[in-house]
């Protein structure tokens, strides 16, 4: 999901990236950083009052896409993909016309950390599912994880960039089948099988009426 550098972004597309850049930095000191008691309250309490200040405003209505209703900024605002979710490492994919599949790159920093020096299993679960995901597209539609199967052949190292490779296999009516890797260099850390299932533009469509019904938000009551 490569798109062009940030120089060429509109100013709040690019600003928001930066600022999900910074806090990914933090992230990646904060439980290990030997900061000062009144440091991290006084820094609490700033983030606190910006996300109040923030909450009380209208949201920004996500850009239309011609083929999927709600899905024109996942680039920006997904979990794992999301150049402006910091919570996102972020990963990049795209299809390689050529080999046939798709090919991309993720590199996991303390945030992601499980055993010592590695990233935590549910992290690179997430990154599979993402990229099989994406290779739904291939069947002509895009499709729902209906089941996931991730085999961890060895542990996958923090802070080192990893190849992702999947591909398209076959669909079975609304059944769709992907499978896909992780490397860290030549060695495969973990591979996954996924079945996916067909979901239409309507229902992506009744999916994002619902949700601007709801209002978005938090999902905090507090």
């Amino acid at each position: 999901m490569a798109d062009g550098d940030a120089a060429g972004l509109e100013p709040r597309r690019a600003a928001r990236r930066e600022l999900s850049e910074a806090l990914r930095s933090l992230l990646d000191v904060m439980a290990r950083a030997p900061a000062e008691v009144s440091e991290l309250r006084e820094l609490a309490a700033s983030v606190r009052g910006t996300a109040a200040r923030w909450a009380a405003l209208p949201e920004e209505r996500p850009r239309e896409n011609e083929m999927l209703a709600g899905m024109s900024d996942f680039r920006e605002r997904g979990p794992i993909v999301g150049q402006a979710n910091p919570i996102a490492p972020p990963a990049r994919y795209w299809f390689d016309e050529a080999a046939g599949e798709a090919r991309g790159e993720v590199c996991f920093g303390n945030a992601y950390e499980g055993g010592p020096g590695v990233v935590h299993g549910g992290f690179l679960s997430a990154v599979l599912d993402e990229v099989l995901g994406f290779t739904t597209i291939q069947s002509g539609k895009p499709g729902f994880t209906g089941e996931l199967t991730v085999r961890y052949l060895g542990p996958t190292p923090i802070g080192r960039p990893l190849a992702i490779a999947a591909r398209y296999e076959h669909s079975e009516g609304r059944r769709i089948y992907a499978t896909g890797e992780l490397r860290d260099g030549d060695r495969v850390t973990c591979r996954a099988e996924g079945l996916f299932i067909s979901i239409d533009a309507e229902r992506f469509a009744q999916m994002q009426r619902e949700r601007e019904e709801r209002g978005g938000g938090s999902g905090r009551t507090d």
